[in-house]
């Protein structure tokens, strides 16, 4: 739910349901100004027109009294020289207005309208009209009419309303509308992130499909693109550098391990030790040569695998033995174990990958193990697999010099090429590591 308040497509549809409701408020408030002018405009025509009717049936006489309907209560007023005088008032006329009236017609002076006029009250509409009578003495009838104006007031009240509620469904509306076309035409943008989210680091990779519509998406998919084109060559020059160096490197480490053979068959006993160290050095750095080949392959996916049939405890012991100098010097026992007898240990793969993969681990023992126990290495079976456990406690001191994890990637990807299991967790004192292989090729892959 949140990543859909937080999606665009939501954004959008939030963006165009505002954008609505602001417009269609101030076009509506402006539309309800004009109806509500208009229909109090005929309504006050109509009480000019009432209250015109009414003083055109009024006689000169200024005694003389009209017969209106029911709903026109009304006031007369004579006027003459200066002098304001209520003269009758129907019995209904509302009460709350007459004071108001007596003072507006006191402070008032001869109105001089050439046709009635109309104020609005709170629930009347108060139309003023004059007739000038000249029967006697000069004077001005002044007819005050007053009208209920509460039902136009009410339907104006009722047609702001329903402009108001017709204004929020029809923004909810579009709002719905808005979020329905928004998922259309972000669809290419899903096509653009899930193709995106396929693409694989490496040499050689995909490119995101380019529409021909020549619109933001267009750009989008070229922009990601030359972004994809400028990975892949940052990448290729990794690579090269990669495979130059450890190239370059293999060449002089070999010759040098060749020497050191020779001298230490030439040499005497007080110079052995420092040629063994010397050996065992080069071997490490051969080691470190062979990673980064294997990481430049892993990364390039041009790793080849050539799988045989092999026994994992040979494998195992080869291992030990070419870096027993270096468990001896750092003072390291390796207890080799079965888990139980008659142990399956025949398994099928790439014998020189997992020599790679357990030189790491065991290397990883030696570097940050505490040499006061043992590294143990266990075999043990299941119905279709054999592994290889290798337990190593841990030396505090050492982990300030922990690596970033490198040599364990290898181990998986190069268990992974060859279809093995590799697991590894890390508890207090322990590091435990575990590599399962099949019997048999149908279970892995080459």
């Amino acid at each position: 739910m949140r990543q859909f308040f937080s999606s665009i497509r939501f954004k959008i549809a939030l963006g165009i349901f505002l954008a609505f409701v602001l417009i269609t408020s101030l076009l509506n408030y402006f539309l309800h100004q004009s109806i509500e002018n208009n229909l109090l405009s005929v309504f006050n025509n109509g009480v000019k027109n009432e209250t015109e009717g009414i003083l055109a049936g009024l006689s000169q006489d200024a005694q003389a009294i009209p017969i209106t309907k029911d709903d026109q209560p009304f006031q007369l007023w004579y006027f003459n020289n200066s002098n304001l005088e209520l003269i009758y008032e129907r019995s209904d006329f509302p009460s709350e207005y007459s004071q108001f009236l007596a003072d507006l017609m006191r402070e008032t002076s001869e109105l001089n309208a050439a046709e009635p006029i109309v104020l609005n009250m709170e629930s009347q509409a108060i139309g003023i009209g004059q007739n000038n009578i000249n029967q006697g003495l000069n004077g001005t009838l002044i007819l005050v009419l007053a009208k209920s104006n509460t039902n136009i007031k009410k339907q104006i009240h009722s047609i702001r309303n329903q402009i108001f509620a017709s204004s929020i469904v029809a923004g909810i509306i579009s709002f719905f509308i808005a979020l329905t076309l928004s998922k259309s035409l972000l669809k290419p943008v899903k096509r653009l992130i899930d193709k995106a989210k396929a693409v694989k680091a490496g040499e050689e990779m995909d490119r995101l499909p380019v529409s021909k519509s020549n619109d933001e998406l267009t750009r989008l998919s070229e922009t990601f693109n030359d972004m994809i084109q400028r990975i892949e060559s940052a990448i290729r020059d990794q690579n090269q550098f990669f495979d130059s160096a450890a190239h370059e490197l293999r060449t002089p480490l070999t010759n040098m391990l060749a020497e050191i053979e020779l001298k230490l068959s030439e040499s005497k006993a007080d110079e052995s030790q420092l040629l063994v160290s010397l050996k065992e050095e080069a071997l490490r750095l051969s080691h470190v040569v062979q990673d980064f080949l294997l990481l430049s392959q892993l990364k390039r996916d041009t790793i080849s695998i050539h799988s045989t049939k092999f026994r994992i405890d040979d494998l195992v012991y080869d291992v030990v033995e070419k870096m027993s100098h270096s468990l001896r010097r750092n003072n390291f026992e390796v207890n080799l174990s079965m888990a139980s007898e008659n142990l399956r240990l025949q398994t099928f793969g790439d014998q020189a990958k997992t020599e790679s993969i357990l030189l790491n681990l065991i290397g990883n023992a030696i570097k940050y193990g505490n040499c006061q126990k043992p590294i143990s290495i266990l075999f043990t079976n299941t119905s279709s697999q054999v592994s290889v456990v290798i337990t190593n406690y841990i030396d505090a001191s050492k982990q300030g010099n922990s690596g970033n994890g490198l040599g364990l990637w290898i181990c998986d990807q190069l268990a992974q090429k060859q279809g093995f299991q590799f697991s590894y967790e890390t508890e207090t004192e322990t590091f435990r590591a575990q590599l399962s292989m099949s019997f048999n090729a149908h279970n892995s892959l080459h």
